[in-house]
């Protein structure tokens, strides 16, 4: 069944990209973690290793700057570049006018 979505004519797939993609669950954790984890947006992970049983990342931000963090755990999301460069299941035309 993964691939019925092709068989689909391509007015039905461009309808179901328009209004169901991209998904954003975030939102249903939202009140889990705002203000309880801390958080940082806006960063790409250069360099992760174990220190001493944690983790030191080495983030780069928006702005070109570099911070190193330690951390027990790391939640790191994606976000939207993924779903951008990464399904290929949806024609080329379907994701044409998605953005990171």
């Amino acid at each position: 069944m993964p691939m019925v979505f092709h068989a689909m004519p391509e007015a039905f797939q461009l309808m179901i990209v328009r209004k169901h993609l991209p998904a954003a669950p975030e939102w249903t954790l939202q009140p889990q973690v705002d203000g309880i984890v801390p958080t940082l947006v806006g960063c790409t992970i250069a360099q992760a290793e174990e220190v001493g049983g944690r983790v030191r990342l080495g983030l780069e931000r928006l702005d070109g700057g570099r911070t190193v963090v330690m951390a027990d755990h790391v939640i790191a999301g994606t976000g939207i570049g993924w779903i951008c460069g990464g399904w290929r299941s949806f024609r080329p035309r379907c994701r044409s006018g998605w953005t990171a």
